[in-house]
């Protein structure tokens, strides 16, 4: 649902642990001009065979990323990159949207999802895992409240294992 642009660079450098990697990709985007505007939502670092993937998720502070953003952001990240050297041959920098059904990690993320539907897996206070659709009724600092078909629901975020929204097309009739 989201949208993404992306670039392949190559380096013949030695690499360093990806949470290492992270951490100044996290240090650099906070320090970039403008930069309060967004929100890094996501940042995933794997290796496939000799080729590394650079993962990230951007959004806009108001949800309303666009294409060109994701792209100048894209070719800035990879320039700061290749001139940091922190990784050893081929990669590829993959920055996207996080689209409508992005996972929801952090209490502003559920704040900005009520009155939406949304699918949670959670654990139960016996320790057993369940799901749970419903309609965001609540989010605050400390939980969330759901509610579907008269059912209601409160989990602290301790007990939120996973939760996205649940996004339906409707199709029209005339």
């Amino acid at each position: 649902m989201g949208f993404s642009a992306h670039f392949f660079y190559s380096l013949n450098v030695v690499p360093i642990m990806s949470s290492d990697v992270e951490k100044r990709i996290t240090e650099w985007f906070a320090a970039q001009p403008g930069f309060d505007a967004f929100e890094l939502a996501g940042l995933t670092i794997r290796r496939h065979g000799k080729r590394s993937f650079v993962e990230i998720l951007l959004d806009r502070q108001d949800g309303r990323i666009t294409l060109d953003e994701c792209g100048r952001w894209n070719r800035a990240l990879s320039q700061h990159l290749e001139e940091a050297d922190l990784f050893a041959g081929p990669y590829l920098v993959e920055i996207s949207s996080p689209g409508v059904d992005r996972p929801l990690t952090t209490p502003k993320h559920y704040a900005k999802a009520v009155g939406r539907k949304l699918r949670v897996r959670y654990q139960d206070p016996a320790g057993a895992l369940r799901e749970f659709t419903g309609q965001l009724e609540r989010a605050d600092e400390n939980g969330i409240s759901l509610r579907s078909d008269g059912q209601a629901i409160d989990l602290p975020y301790a007990q939120v294992q996973q939760a996205r929204q649940e996004v339906t097309f409707s199709k029209e009739t005339n």
